[in-house]
């Protein structure tokens, strides 16, 4: 690997750390107004987030999203959870 390929990877890696890190700042914001929400509704999304994060990492992949969805009985293939993707 030369030195400029180390660099783009080592940019890369910063940009991807910083998108993860301002992912879970507004998740933990959401979190926040959803405990204030005196419907009980903000908790139900919580708890539906969470069981479709199964990695914990604040984000559902594509896999996430079509294991998720299957478990509440909807069966869609990757294929046709990707074709959804906005």
């Amino acid at each position: 690997m030369t030195c400029q390929t180390c660099s783009l990877a080592q940019n890369a890696a910063a940009i991807e750390a910083e998108h993860f890190k301002a992912s879970q700042a507004a998740w933990v914001k959401l979190f926040a107004v959803f405990d204030r929400d005196p419907s009980g509704m903000g908790k139900n999304i919580k708890k539906t987030f969470r069981m479709f994060d199964t990695d914990g990492s604040g984000e559902i992949n594509v896999s996430e999203l079509s294991s998720g969805i299957k478990s509440v009985g909807v069966q869609l293939t990757t294929g046709e959870v990707l074709e959804r993707d906005p």
